[in-house]
């Protein structure tokens, strides 16, 4: 099953569909919108048409209503941490901690001020937040949600290059810009500033009286370079100003490890000039930050999220992503049904030679019984021309019996409930009849077989004891061996402090058969 990642920003929704057993990216696509989570509801309508739904779909969002701080706190065990860092939290919430989903990531020692501490990272949202967007994925006909987070921690697959320091994303998007420092793969801290895009298009808007739409192709087509680079100078500045201020707490947090690389992307990163203005303005030497991957850098946290959804922090709850047995279970089923059918095949293998080799030594008995006949034949030929008239149908008879008594043995087993132990079984010659002229004494054809006497056991409850008893007989008479089944005697009694009840049961033999 293929994967679908999305990264729903403040202005735009992107996504990738990767499939993993080709290990290609399927398709992508963006969408623009301006009215909220209610304006997504037509978006994933759109998608659904296009890329259909039978996909596991992981969400990276961008939004100040996730609450992402990084915490120092005495080393001590997980929970107590875990209690501690929820006592910082909720000091500065007005929203009870009960009403978040939240995730904790532990991110190693640091020292600080003489004590050893550890950093945990908080991840939080508020439960109306994600039950609304798992709620409109789930009414768009999207069932198997597998991950919720947020978009920073998508970048870390991309910056987990081995640097003598730290790493850092600017994330400039529709109306918030993201600032995301990393190292050695893990997200020390971050930051949210409201000045992006939307705030370099009013500018222009402002500075040279263009409409919306013709500032917005105006910014991407000239960018810094032109006469709207003075319109741009107010806002820009106070963009850098504020990634500079993130770069000097962490700095101070963390002063053996400096941020030696920055990185800008986001739909910001492709404006004309925009990271040669802000490396100007920072003092670092910032480039576009490269995709590994066959995709213009604007789908990297979309494709992060396709290709290593189980990596990320989840904000969605067990009973959310619980749709995911839908696509575990059938693969079980599958390898389940594999091993069932190969079992069935052995044992289909194992029955064929048990009765291939129960005709051999039924084949082998009749020949010896043939030789001991032929013997006596033999050493008097005389007798050759009037053998016994009874000695050939006695042998043939004889094989028949035999095969018929192993048949009804193994009938008698199947048919009888675990809870039926038989003592005896008996046979009783078929009442003999005189032909028209008297001479011998064979059962017409037809007519009825040997009596049969079953002599057994039910070790049941007084509740279940007659029902398993019916079962009994209804059973046999079905088996097609014997017919008007009877019980003939029956009484209850205690053996070994149990409870069964004895039968004696009686049926008729199948003529054709015994």
């Amino acid at each position: 099953m293929d994967t679908l990642g999305v990264d729903i920003g403040t202005t735009t929704v992107k996504y990738v569909r990767y499939r993993k057993k080709a290990n290609r990216i399927v398709s992508q696509g963006e969408y623009r919108y301006r009215r909220g989570w209610e304006e997504l509801r037509d978006i994933l309508t759109a998608v659904k048409e296009k890329e259909g739904t039978n996909l596991g779909v992981a969400l990276g969002i961008t939004s100040v209503d996730l609450l992402k701080k990084t915490y120092s706190v005495p080393v001590m065990p997980e929970q107590a941490m875990k209690a501690e860092v929820d006592a910082l939290v909720s000091r500065g919430m007005l929203v009870p901690l009960l009403d978040m989903h939240r995730e904790y990531l532990l991110l190693g020692e640091v020292e600080e001020r003489g004590a050893v501490k550890q950093d945990v990272l908080f991840l939080g949202a508020h439960k109306s937040l994600i039950d609304h967007v798992a709620g409109l994925f789930y009414k768009a006909g999207f069932k198997r949600l597998l991950t919720l987070t947020d978009v920073g921690f998508c970048y870390q697959p991309m910056t987990d290059c081995a640097l003598d320091g730290a790493v850092a994303v600017v994330d400039i998007g529709g109306r918030q810009t993201g600032v995301y420092i990393m190292d050695n793969g893990r997200l020390l801290l971050t930051r949210e500033i409201m000045t992006a895009c939307e705030a370099l298009k009013d500018a222009i808007v402002g500075g040279t009286g263009l409409s919306p739409n013709e500032a917005e192709d105006y910014l991407w087509t000239n960018g810094f370079f032109e006469a709207s680079a003075d319109a741009l100078t107010l806002p820009f500045e106070r963009l850098a100003a504020q990634v500079q201020r993130t770069f000097l707490v962490y700095s101070q947090k963390y002063p053996k490890r400096q941020v030696v690389k920055a990185w800008v992307t986001g739909r910001g990163a492709t404006i004309p000039g925009l990271p040669e203005k802000l490396t100007e303005l920072l003092g670092y030497n910032i480039n576009v930050l490269p995709s590994r991957a066959e995709i213009d850098q604007q789908y990297i946290p979309a494709y992060a999220l396709a290709t290593r959804a189980d990596r990320f922090p989840n904000l969605l709850t067990d009973e959310m992503t619980a749709s995911k047995w839908q696509t575990t279970l059938p693969r079980y089923a599958r390898t389940a049904g594999i091993i069932i059918i190969a079992g069935i095949g052995l044992f289909s293998l194992a029955a064929q030679a048990r009765l291939h080799f129960l005709k051999t030594t039924i084949d082998g008995r009749l020949a010896m019984l043939s030789q001991k006949y032929e013997q006596p034949a033999a050493a008097n030929p005389g007798r050759q021309s009037r053998p016994p008239i009874r000695t050939q149908p006695s042998l043939k008879e004889m094989g028949q019996k035999e095969t018929s008594f192993v048949l009804l043995l193994k009938v008698l087993s199947s048919h009888l409930p675990s809870q039926v132990y038989l003592k005896s079984v008996e046979f009783a010659a078929p009442p003999a009849a005189f032909n028209e002229e008297g001479a011998g004494r064979m059962p017409p054809k037809g007519r009825r077989g040997a009596t049969m006497h079953l002599h057994g056991y039910v070790v049941a409850t007084d509740e279940e004891v007659r029902p398993v008893l019916m079962q009994v007989l209804v059973s046999l008479e079905k088996s097609g061996f014997l017919r008007n089944v009877r019980v003939d005697e029956k009484g209850m009694k205690t053996v070994d402090g149990r409870m069964l009840m004895e039968f004696v049961a009686s049926a008729e033999c199948r003529g054709h058969e015994i």
